[in-house]
């Protein structure tokens, strides 16, 4: 009754537990049998699938197989990852189901077989059941749904003959005209133009901007070169960038693609070149890309990288042990403190405060004072140990609580940190570092002023904090905004615009003319990836999709502005970024300190 009383109220885990308890403690309850079918039901209910099958196996086998328990059963095996058995038991269903039940087992076997097979247990039906007269309504669908697995995994040969035997054998059958579309598709991809170019971009929208910019680089590459580039618009949208990839391979027959830049469509769109075996090269740092399957290779500056050099600098070089944290609630601001908070972990270094803010906040004065143990002053040792010595002096009232006031304000910031890691752009920085230094951070670094303050305070030991962070400082509007809170400061990026090498240089110039503007690290990674897919497009002469992804996958690197580009087995980019820093009002390249004496 417990169980059932639970069950009524929607406490699902309590009344399993219920039950579970009655199995276990009175397995000859004589109402044990009929407490086991609502007990899978909310098995079911918790996304124990398998669970439930056991038990309902035994009760369909055992109980005169029962037409509504072998429906759950069925339910409850495609749940849990055994859809041919679903299929088979279900066929069992249709042969012996009354009127009544007859059409909801239609429907499911339908939407089994359409959404609940894996490639296995398709061709297992299909190879046992293919002659099989009781299956001869179903062979058509499980037909074609083999054509669709086999043209996901890259076997074009069995998806177009599974195809093929749509068209022939079954050619009355609703799926006969999508199989010919599936052959008309898999004889567009075969049609491969060696020298088009695909991109896809987010060339609408408020995104429209960067993908303008991406779009000048890349022409300086590849239609310079006498490629031709088709641009398509992700509309930074996945579902689009999907469909944008399709359109290049299969009516503009591109040998590879470039892009997207944003991180749901550049997944979209590497998901689809999979599917269609194009190599694509991405230009977003979302986690996880090059994994998607062997097509697929990134050239842009991963935020693990920025981290793991961030850290490695700050500790190895600066002797820094010590980090706070600022961060935004943002998709880059979150993964970029993950990563080099991993990293700092994974060197036994320290985070000894950190803060989290909205990425639309103009204030933030309570997470400065959060940071260095203001804002909860109370509890405080320190504190609660002068309140403690001003009533031993016998205050009490007003005069208490003025003495009380009086010692929170003069309260010290507790700043036992080395530096401050903000992954934030310009704007945010030159409202954050105000906000630390009305704390009491001090982030100077000139030997001189930083005496005076050590005089003024009275504190000897006193120690500048250093701000700290990642591509997204590397701005001229960072000198502008954060003003000189950031001089001394360390950042890292994958491309140094003032860089003096004469490839940066000629680069910047003509981007500038083209763009009307300096390129950023986004355009000059979009450059890079044209010049590589350029290089190895020469170098091998490749003539089809496949013999591209080889050659890219064991080029030994391509000489850019951001550096030598490659990719690991992997397709991930491997690159150290550079190292900059903003002294006196000037944006360079990072020197380590020379060593004293």
């Amino acid at each position: 009754q417990r169980a059932r009383d639970a069950d009524a109220n929607g406490r699902t885990d309590e009344a399993i537990n219920n039950y579970e308890k009655l199995f276990f403690y009175r397995p000859t309850f004589e109402g044990t049998d009929a407490a086991r079918e609502p007990y899978a039901r909310l098995l079911l209910a918790a996304g124990r699938d398998a669970d439930a099958a056991k038990v309902l196996e035994s009760l369909y086998r055992n109980g005169g197989s029962n037409p509504r328990q072998g429906l759950i059963l069925a339910e409850a095996l495609r749940g849990a990852g055994s859809g041919r058995k679903a299929v088979e038991l279900l066929m069992e269903l249709k042969q012996s189901a009354g009127a009544d039940f007859r059409p909801q087992v239609e429907i499911m076997l339908d939407d089994t077989i359409d959404g609940g097979l894996s490639l296995k247990d398709a061709e297992g039906l299909w190879k046992e059941h293919q002659t099989d007269s009781a299956y001869t309504q179903y062979q058509p669908a499980l037909a074609f749904k083999l054509a669709k697995f086999y043209l996901h995994v890259r076997d074009y040969e069995h998806a177009s003959e599974m195809a093929k035997l749509v068209n022939s054998k079954y050619s009355s059958s609703p799926y006969a005209s999508p199989a010919t579309a599936l052959l008309d598709r898999l004889k567009a991809r075969s049609k491969v133009s060696p020298r088009t170019v695909g991109a896809v971009l987010p060339m609408s929208g408020k995104y429209k901007p960067y993908g303008d910019r991406v779009a000048k680089a890349l022409e300086m590459v590849l239609t310079n070169a006498g490629y031709e580039l088709v641009i398509k618009d992700s509309k930074a949208d996945p579902l689009e960038a999907s469909r944008a990839v399709e359109d290049l391979v299969l009516k503009s027959n591109v040998i590879a693609v470039i892009g997207d830049v944003l991180s749901g469509p550049a997944v979209g769109a590497a998901q689809k070149a999979e599917e269609l075996g194009v190599p694509i090269i991405s230009l977003s740092y979302a986690e996880g890309i090059p994994q998607i399957g062997g097509f697929t290779f990134r050239a842009a500056l991963t935020i693990e990288a920025q981290a793991k050099t961030l850290v490695s600098t700050s500790m190895d070089q600066m002797g820094w042990q010590r980090f706070a944290l600022l961060y935004p609630r943002t998709p880059y601001g979150i993964a970029f403190t993950t990563a080099l908070w991993r990293e700092v972990e994974s060197r036994k270094g320290e985070i000894r405060a950190a803060q989290a803010y909205d990425q639309d906040q103009t204030t933030f004065k309570e997470q400065a004072s959060k940071l260095v143990g203001r804002f909860y002053k109370g509890t405080r040792g320190d504190m609660s140990r002068a309140i403690q010595d001003l009533r031993e002096q016998g205050l009490t009232g007003p005069r208490l609580q003025s003495a009380i006031e009086k010692a929170e304000k003069n309260l010290q910031p507790i700043v036992d940190f080395d530096a401050i890691v903000i992954p934030d752009g310009p704007n945010n920085l030159g409202l954050i570092a105000p906000a630390l230094a009305y704390e009491d951070v001090v982030m100077e670094h000139d030997p001189r002023r930083l005496e005076r303050i050590r005089k003024a305070t009275g504190d000897r030991n006193l120690k500048s904090v250093t701000l700290i962070g990642g591509a997204t400082w590397n701005t001229p509007q960072m000198i502008e905004k954060c003003e000189q809170y950031c001089d001394q400061s360390i950042f890292v990026d994958g491309f140094d615009v003032n860089s003096p090498d004469r490839q940066v240089r000629e680069f910047v110039a003509a981007f500038k003319q083209a763009a009307g503007t300096e390129p950023n690290l986004l355009d000059a990674q979009a450059y890079d990836a044209a010049g590589l897919l350029k290089q190895v497009l020469t170098s091998s002469s490749a003539a089809d999709r496949d013999t591209l992804r080889r050659a890219l996958e064991t080029q030994p690197g391509y000489p850019g502005v951001t550096g030598v580009l490659k990719f690991d087995v992997d397709g991930e980019t491997v690159r150290t970024p550079v190292v900059l820093t903003i002294d006196n009002a000037v944006i360079k390249q990072w020197n380590a300190p020379k060593p004293q004496g």
